[in-house]
């Protein structure tokens, strides 16, 4: 077998073999028919250090595992500062970690990223992150039988022996929960939801729209600041910069669907928020990742076929909370959804220890199909 040989990322040619690497482990010898590729035009932005939002409060660097000239994979090591102080940490990550079927490449990669986060004084590393929480993260372990949706991982297998082997362990699971409407009908909560829902706009006199997609820009902002206090309280949060989160928004923004996008509004203030996003993996698989030339019809031809949508956010601030707001969000963003042909939906990710909402999506009908994990390993 050619030599191993670890190579940190220093020029646009090596950042370009970086992102497009993930073909070669799923689009290769044995393709995987559930793997999404990601929109390269995307990715590209995402890891320019000039435009990327992480890059202004994060310390990166990219690695490449190589044997002669061929890449057989990849990881980040990086430093969340924002995190750090957030939460009085000290500790690195770790994150895009793709590897090809060679246990060799894939521990001499988690003990690269090791090295650089512990070279730097820190006590622990975590992961995978790519590149924070509020970006993709954690490692899928559970329910390999289905694809992912949009902005959720995905990896072989073979992932978690690597990176049990090389020394980390679980930090905390994350879950994911799918919902159609046999099984809410079948749990029966249909009118208590409208009972609750009803009582609650009564009582405390919001309002409830859906998002104005003509007022985007204000729009995001206002949604920028419910999201950073709404879950500021939760496991590993960290403020959003205003850049990440319009980093995300503009993103997706062509894909977006308002009437599922529900806001709640106190004399015209936004105070809760409902995001939920049709999944647009669905017509995202036929693009191979990219848009132009022909990428971009390919997957217009085939967004009808999305019958499915993602939760992706719901909250309110906190001194609203506990008046039944959430009940609104359930009726409206369901109906929403059947009006528009979205009969599943996937509410993801929720924490393992978030009893609350995990009891609540059960009591709608919801089943757990998907667990992601994210390790941890102390750094002597």
């Amino acid at each position: 077998m050619v030599p191993l040989q670890i190579v940190a990322v220093r020029n646009a040619k090596q950042r370009q073999q970086f992102i497009r690497f993930p073909w070669q482990v799923y689009r290769g010898a044995n393709p995987d028919p559930l793997w999404v590729p990601p929109l390269l035009i995307e990715r590209e932005r995402f890891f320019n250090p000039k435009h990327g939002g992480f890059f202004a409060h994060g310390d990166v660097q990219l690695f490449l595992a190589q044997r002669g000239t061929e890449i057989v994979g990849t990881i980040s090591a990086h430093i969340n500062f924002l995190h750090n102080r957030t939460h009085n940490e000290q500790l690195g990550f770790f994150g895009f970690f793709e590897v090809l079927d060679d246990p060799e490449a894939a521990a001499a990669l988690l003990q690269t990223a090791c090295a650089w986060v512990r070279d730097r004084g820190y006590k622990a590393i975590r992961g995978p992150m790519n590149f924070s929480i509020n970006d993709e993260c954690g490692l899928l372990i559970e329910g390999f039988e289905r694809a992912p949706v949009m902005m959720m991982t995905y990896n072989p297998p073979r992932y978690v022996e690597y990176i049990e082997q090389a020394g980390f362990g679980k930090k905390i699971d994350l879950y994911a929960w799918v919902i159609d409407q046999q099984s809410y009908a079948e749990k029966g909560r249909g009118p208590k939801i409208e009972r609750v829902a009803a009582l609650a706009q009564a009582q405390t006199g919001l309002t409830f729209r859906k998002l104005n997609m003509r007022r985007f820009s204000e729009e995001v902002e206002a949604g920028w600041h419910v999201y950073n206090q709404a879950w500021a309280n939760n496991w590993g949060a960290i403020h959003m910069t205003l850049a990440e989160f319009r980093h995300l928004a503009y993103s997706f923004k062509p894909f977006l669907d308002p009437e599922v996008m529900i806001v709640a509004e106190d004399q015209g203030r936004m105070v809760g928020l409902l995001i939920a996003v049709p999944d647009i993996n669905i017509p995202l698989r036929y693009s191979d990742g990219r848009l132009l030339p022909f990428g971009w019809l390919t997957m217009l031809r085939h967004k009808r076929e999305i019958n499915q949508m993602r939760v992706l956010i719901m909250g309110v601030l906190p001194e609203y909370r506990r008046r039944g707001i959430d009940a609104v969000f359930y009726r409206e963003v369901r109906n929403a959804g059947l009006k528009r042909g979205y009969h599943t939906a996937e509410m993801s990710w929720i924490l393992e220890n978030n009893d609350v909402m995990n009891n609540t999506i059960a009591g709608l009908g919801g089943r757990r199909y998907k667990t992601y994990r994210i390790y941890e390993k102390k750094l002597a």
